[in-house]
């Protein structure tokens, strides 16, 4: 069966797999004070809120197959405004051996300009066979993401963006 037939069981099991990567490192660096939650409505952007004693951050997860094409990343405007917000996209490999890896890129939205991104089109035509421009959604390249490992995403959360 292909992955996009079951898209969202998948999106489930990336999002568990990367909390549970998450709670492992931070439970062996002795780090407890760490509180996730996730928004009853999903129209400000963000998939996950990860808080600590001193900071909150704004998360919007996207996941793609390692090696598979890599499309254009849709982001809310609002997510803009949060003051720690960020991308993080989950590259998952499955291995010979019916294990799944997971590899990490992040950008810190804080350090881009909104109004320097293209605004997405909705990818269905209206009855005039044109696709309109959807002005609260802005395009970011996955190319403008780092590579990041769970402990240099830790450090991100510990730290209160400006």
């Amino acid at each position: 069966m292909s992955h996009s037939k079951k898209s969202r069981f998948r999106e489930k099991m990336i999002e568990c797999k990367f909390l549970s990567e998450l709670f492992e490192k931070l439970w062996l660096k002795r780090q407890f004070d760490i509180e996730v939650s996730r928004p009853l409505v999903d129209d400000a952007g963000y998939d996950l809120v990860i808080s600590s004693k001193t900071t909150t951050h704004f998360l919007q997860l996207k996941s793609k197959k390692k090696g598979g094409r890599a499309g254009n990343l849709k982001v809310h405007l609002n997510l803009f405004s949060k003051r720690n917000s960020g991308i993080l996209l989950i590259e998952f490999k499955e291995t010979d051996a019916l294990h799944i890896i997971l590899q990490y890129k992040y950008l810190n939205l804080q350090c881009v300009d909104p109004k320097k991104l293209s605004t997405a089109k909705h990818t269905k035509s209206n009855a005039d066979g044109k696709k309109n421009k959807r002005p609260n959604i802005k395009v970011v390249k996955p190319s403008s993401l780092n590579s990041i490992t769970i402990d240099d995403f830790i450090k991100e959360l510990s730290h209160e963006n400006k």
